[in-house]
């Protein structure tokens, strides 16, 4: 999870040579639920090739039976390469 610094603690953040690591570190502290808000998203998502505004929308409430735009694009072959690194 990301640190969410309060506008009036940049400079406790930022500075760290005025201020020391216990003072800054003291700002870790877990988010407001008001600041965070979560949704389910497209499964286009998990390619890096993909990289639109698009990816962010909210994913519709229903998913139907048909196939969606990234796995259309998804090679047949699995062994065959599509330019994306794999750690598996």
């Amino acid at each position: 999870m990301p640190v969410i610094v309060p506008p009036e603690a940049f400079n406790l953040w930022l500075d760290c040579a005025a201020v020391d690591a216990m003072t800054a570190a003291a700002l870790i502290v877990p988010a407001d639920d008001a600041l965070l808000e979560s949704y389910e998203v497209s499964n286009a998502v998990n390619r890096a090739t993909n990289d639109s505004p698009e990816l962010i929308k909210p994913a519709p409430a229903q998913v139907d039976d048909s196939v969606d735009a990234a796995a259309a694009e998804a090679p047949a072959d699995p062994e065959k390469a599509d330019g994306q690194l794999s750690l598996f």
